[in-house]
């Protein structure tokens, strides 16, 4: 009875010094909830094919190597529909770490997205990339596990504002998308076209979903606007520019925040409706050796 019972006491500390997992261990599962249907599925489309095409050629390579295990690990990508519904996502986001019990997170699209995924991958310890948004306000929370990449609205609207002004815009209108990315690029922009003289003649938000900005050009027009800031998503941008086109609006300074520099934007729009729109940016193939192979690489494959 006694060596039994020291068999099993053997048996306990056994597996709490080495776990089960450790052993079983097969894979890495990363988890992602964004939005493959519904407003935002446009532009989530754009990411997409980055967010595939590392995990294809990480598997390619054998995995990653894990000192741990002392061998590589392919990655294993549980992707699920947020429907670019905010309060699904954090559902989706939850269910991927407690349920499916992810190794690590991609991040949402849209910066309100990101912003609510935050505090859930802080919560849990889990580390979370900004990818396709970013906002300010993300500053106000203790994010130790957090990592922006794009740029904020603080940094991009005082160079546009700089831009505008030197191309002699004096009139410039502002429509904005009602979640947290148009709020807070509008809310920025502007007070730094005011700063540097640019009258803003209008500021109009627009929901989710909108299907029609002739009203809305058409005040802008009527208000003599020579620029027009769209703080929006590409499907909103393609849409207002294409409308303008039709209504024969054609503005001095056209700037969309999202989506003018995405292949599929000009791909729609055509090469000339394109021409003089600007759009905002983080990085191109000229930013550095890595930015140009793997922009080389992704035209090879796609």
């Amino acid at each position: 009875m006694k060596s039994r019972s020291v068999a099993i006491l053997l048996a306990i500390v056994f597996c709490l010094l080495f776990p089960f997992s450790s052993f079983s261990k097969d894979k890495i599962r990363i988890g992602q909830a964004i939005s493959l249907s519904g407003p935002l599925a446009e532009g989530a489309a754009v990411c997409e094919p980055y967010w595939d095409l590392w995990v294809k050629d990480v598997n390619a390579a054998g995995g990653i190597y894990v000192k741990e295990y002392g061998k590589k690990l392919p990655i294993e990508f549980i992707k699920y529909d947020d429907k670019s519904d905010i309060g699904t996502m954090t559902k989706l986001l939850e269910k991927l770490i407690i349920d499916d019990k992810v190794d690590f997170i991609f991040p949402p699209w849209g910066t309100a997205f990101l912003y609510a995924a935050a505090p859930i991958a802080n919560k849990h310890g889990y580390i979370l990339i900004g990818g396709a948004g970013g906002a300010e306000k993300l500053k106000e929370l203790k994010l130790p596990y957090f990592f922006q990449c794009l740029n904020f609205s603080e940094t991009q609207m005082p160079v546009l504002a700089e831009i505008l002004s030197e191309l002699g815009i004096k009139k410039v209108a502002v429509f904005f998308f009602a979640d947290l990315h148009g709020i807070e690029y509008s809310g920025r922009a502007v007070p730094e076209f005011a700063h540097k003289g640019i009258d803003v003649v209008m500021v109009k938000s627009f929901p989710p979903g909108i299907k029609d900005f002739s009203p809305l050009l058409k005040e802008a027009k009527a208000k003599a606007a020579e620029g027009l800031f769209l703080a929006c998503y590409p499907g909103e941008g393609i849409l207002a520019a294409k409308q303008a086109s039709e209504l024969g609006i054609d503005f001095d300074a056209f700037f969309v925040s999202v989506g003018p520099g995405f292949t599929f934007f000009k791909d729609v729009l055509g090469p000339e409706a394109v021409e003089g729109i600007m759009g905002g940016g983080a990085w191109n193939e000229k930013s550095g050796p890595g930015a140009k192979w793997l922009s080389d690489h992704f035209k090879q494959v796609f």
